[in-house]
């Protein structure tokens, strides 16, 4: 890797290039060595981890046995496993090596253990079974099932991939450039459109946001997608949804085409389908637990108060938030089980719940092209609104270009 050297457009195409062959190196690989307790380059895979505490016994014909203390075994038995907490589980660009590698010898900072699909087994001897192990790796070890459980698994891997650091926020798509070259094949082939997959674009844009405080102040991807998202996402729709909003038109453009999974200059993603003002109450913040949680209506809420999620805290900070202008676009709609109570006295029992797209609106003057971007989500339920006008009212359809 060219980590660490200026960024001028000769080093930009030696990573690019060098980032698209991480899925061949690592899952090719007979064995990866993992300097788990390394925090940088500079600090190397081996260590002094102390003496541990031993004691020379008889024992009845065999005389001056050395015996060492071993670790606890409650160590291993309440963790997934004993170098999940090691400075490497934190790094961004090493996820994809652990998940890609069929089989890593890790140095932690007390012992070594080797790690395979079958289970991972300690140096003193402990050995963790598949059922402790389950991991994220042995997705991609196992055939390709159904495209629904695939596209699960893949948010499964862009969540845990949320809990890394980067020290170059640019590195968002690149460090997870060699599980999409492999996940494209899972998926049957389809683009790679900043992070999302072009067999399921709607899907794909409906994530839920958690953790993040502010923008990045360097362009990471566009809006609608995770990699412009710092903190931890988790899909919204699975395999029983309906789609509601329908995809127009995308259009990437890529820093360095020798890596189609690679980092993204820009990207715009043309929709079509319900679109409605979101009207903050003023009278309102942010509600106490919940940071980014504000009130809101929209002309079909059939409360006083609607609940919107925004991606960042610092937007429900400053209070900017009300001065916007959003709209909301609902993207999907998912049946809810029978029997279920009403959040509106007199009202029946919701049978769906609807995802949908909280954007806000620059530049909307006549004769210019509207600036459209994400800021948020909200779960909207149909005895809260009334979800049938909103959606069969035709003068709501409409198409919007997001960036």
């Amino acid at each position: 890797m060219a980590q660490g050297l200026p960024q001028n457009m000769l080093v930009s195409h030696i990573v690019a290039r060098e980032s698209s062959q991480m899925a061949s190196i690592y899952s090719h690989a007979h064995v990866v060595l993992s300097a788990d307790r390394s925090t940088d380059s500079a600090c190397g895979i081996f260590h002094d981890r102390g003496v541990r505490t031993s004691r020379v016994i008889n024992l009845r014909g065999m005389a001056g046995v050395t015996a060492a203390l071993l670790y606890s075994y409650t160590r291993h038995f309440f963790t997934t496993s004993p170098y999940e907490n090691e400075p490497l589980c934190r790094r961004g660009w090493a996820f994809q090596e652990r998940q890609l590698a069929r089989r890593i010898l890790h140095y932690t900072s007390l012992e070594m253990c080797f790690e395979c699909k079958e289970s991972t087994i300690s140096e003193e001897g402990i050995r963790l079974t598949s059922q402790h192990t389950k991991s994220l790796r042995e997705l991609l070890q196992n055939p390709p099932s159904s495209l629904s459980c695939e596209l699960d698994n893949w948010s499964r891997l862009v969540t845990e991939f949320g809990r890394r650091r980067l020290t170059k926020l640019k590195d968002k798509l690149p460090a997870m450039s060699g599980l999409a070259k492999i996940y494209q094949d899972r998926l049957g082939g389809p683009q790679y459109v900043a992070g999302l997959w072009s067999n399921a674009l709607v899907r794909g844009l409906a994530w839920s946001s958690s953790d993040g405080w502010s923008p990045f102040d360097c362009y990471t991807g566009p809006s609608w997608s995770w990699p412009s998202y710092d903190g931890l996402i988790s899909s919204s729709a699975g395999s029983g949804s309906v789609e509601i909003a329908r995809v127009a038109a995308w259009s990437v453009t890529l820093q360095e085409p020798v890596n189609p999974f690679g980092e993204v200059t820009s990207a715009w993603i043309r929709l079509t389908g319900p679109v409605v003002p979101l009207t903050p109450r003023t009278d309102r913040g942010r509600t106490g637990n919940a940071p980014r949680l504000c009130w809101v209506r929209t002309p079909y809420s059939k409360t006083a108060n609607s609940q919107c999620f925004l991606d960042h805290n610092k937007y429900l900070e400053s209070g900017a938030y009300r001065d916007w202008d959003m709209r909301i676009m609902p993207l999907h709609r998912v049946a809810l089980p029978q029997g279920g109570h009403s959040h509106v006295r007199g009202e029946p029992p919701a049978t769906s719940e609807y995802f949908a797209l909280v954007v806000r609106v620059f530049n909307a003057k006549r004769g210019a092209e509207a600036v459209i971007r994400r800021v948020g989500y909200m779960m909207l339920r149909d005895d809260t609104e009334d979800m049938a006008g909103m959606i069969d009212n035709k003068h709501n359809w409409t198409t919007m270009t997001l960036v």
